[in-house]
């Protein structure tokens, strides 16, 4: 009897495992999220989108700056769809010294990344919209 319960356990965990998988294959359509900017909000660069080889990303990135943190917002933004979609910091528009910020949050709309205030975007001047599941650049924008 504790031999079927476990085997029960071990199936229902297995297909519990493989239904997150199905439910994160790809990225929201659409999302609208807005930004208030503060009076302690600089906006402190700004680029814009464009696409990496086939694949078509368009629309605009700005980073504010307040006391504590970074904000990277996109505006306007579309791109490819697909699972394991991430966005980047990095020092070129290549994948190569980066730094992860999230997910993608949707493949089109107005949204925004926080991180660390510490980050030099001098240094990391490039935007990267990458899938981690292909390893291919969708997209980039170089922040000035």
């Amino acid at each position: 009897m504790k031999t079927n319960l476990y085997i029960l356990l071990l199936f229902t965990l297995i297909f519990s495992a493989c239904k997150k998988e199905e439910e994160k294959e790809n990225t929201p359509a659409f999302i609208n999220t807005t930004f208030d900017a503060g009076v302690n909000d600089t906006l402190i660069a700004t680029g814009t989108l464009s696409g990496s080889g086939i694949y078509t990303t368009t629309g605009n990135v700005k980073v504010y700056k307040d006391d504590n943190i970074k904000v990277l917002r996109f505006e306007d933004f579309v791109t490819e769809n697909g699972p394991g979609l991430g966005v980047y910091l990095s020092r070129s528009s290549d994948f190569g010294d980066i730094i992860y910020l999230d997910e993608l949050q949707a493949i089109s709309g107005n949204f925004n990344y926080v991180f660390s205030i510490n980050t030099d975007i001098t240094d990391y001047k490039f935007v990267l919209v990458y899938d981690n599941n292909i390893n291919k650049l969708l997209g980039y924008a170089e922040l000035q």
